[in-house]
């Protein structure tokens, strides 16, 4: 009887080491077979770098000479426009080229500033500047595009605030941007009627920023999470911080831009990927093109300057600033 049981607890130890060497072997396997999988994921992760890296390196290398061409068409037409007298027809032609070469540059630069942003080296610059100069600028510039669609493309001043407290302090480039990226989106997309923007300003308020973010909810969920008021972290508290502070700076005010159009409008199932790179509704009887990156850029622009503390992207294509008044 005892051999027999000698015998079984033989056996039982004989299958329980042979059943843990089995799952240890089991396990060390696995654990190879996943680091086969993470080495493979690390060099196809590093090659995937390396293309990018050689496309930016591309890009940038154009980019020269791209900015080259345009120089030189802007001398052309700086050396036209001396040759034609004031108040023609051509002098106004050649007003218009010259603004069309400089939006073409802000193109080439807006292309560059997203791997700026991507690789977290963009620099807002601080210049003075008559914001309502700039928006009817901007304003001017679709013009020509409106009236050859039949649509108005009009600056409403509501209540002329903007007039008021047009020299300000900030980035000109970037503001101009944004706002050409919008209107120029809404005028693309508006085969009748208007396309409005209306600016104004107010004093910088908690419970302005509270109302935009909850309009975004209820319409587009629109860049929710460059909106900071409602989430817990510390970057998040920092910049109910940062607004609660310049409640109280006499230099800083509110610049509210929005930009209305009576186009087609976006589908609901749409409105959050119109935002990514290279995204565009597809609409095949409206034939409108474009490379997909205006949304996209408007939203990593104010993504980096809300990061420093300046700005805040509200929806409805609201977009409001904290600039410095500089009178």
């Amino acid at each position: 009887m005892a051999i027999v049981l000698l015998i079984l607890m033989i056996v039982i130890m004989a299958v329980f080491l042979f059943s843990y060497f089995f799952l240890m072997l089991a396990a060390a396997k696995r654990e190879i077979q996943l680091c086969t999988k993470l080495i493979k994921q690390d060099e196809a992760i590093r090659q995937a770098e390396t293309k990018s890296m050689k496309k930016s390196d591309a890009i940038t290398s154009a980019s020269h000479d791209v900015r080259n061409a345009l120089a030189c068409m802007t001398e052309l037409i700086k050396i036209s426009c001396n040759e034609v007298s004031q108040g023609s027809e051509i002098k106004k032609y050649l007003t218009q080229m010259d603004a069309c070469t400089k939006h073409l540059l802000g193109i080439l630069n807006s292309i560059l500033d997203k791997s700026k942003i991507e690789a977290g080296k963009m620099v807002l610059e601080d210049e003075e500047f008559d914001i309502f100069q700039l928006v009817e600028e901007v304003i001017d510039f679709f013009l020509p595009s409106g009236l050859k669609k039949g649509i108005d493309v009009v600056l409403d001043p509501y209540d002329c605030s903007l007039l008021k407290f047009a020299h300000v302090s900030g980035d000109r480039r970037r503001l101009k941007q944004i706002l050409c990226n919008l209107l120029g989106n809404a005028v693309k997309f508006t085969s009748e009627g208007h396309v409005t923007v209306r600016a104004w300003v107010q004093k910088p308020s908690f419970m302005n920023s509270i109302t935009a973010h909850a309009d975004s909810d209820q319409n587009n969920g629109f860049l929710k999470h460059l909106l900071c008021f409602f989430n817990k972290t510390k970057e998040q508290s920092d910049g109910i911080k940062a607004v609660i502070g310049v409640q109280h700076d006499p230099n800083y005010l509110e610049f509210v831009f929005e930009v209305n159009d009576s186009g087609r409008g976006i589908p609901k199932e749409k409105q959050k990927e119109v935002f990514e790179n290279y995204v565009q509704v597809k609409e095949k009887a409206h034939g409108e093109g474009g490379t997909g990156l205006g949304l996209g850029i408007v939203q990593s622009l104010v993504s980096t300057v809300h990061n420093n503390n300046n700005n805040i992207f509200f929806a409805k294509f609201t977009y409001c600033s904290m600039i410095e008044d500089s009178t």
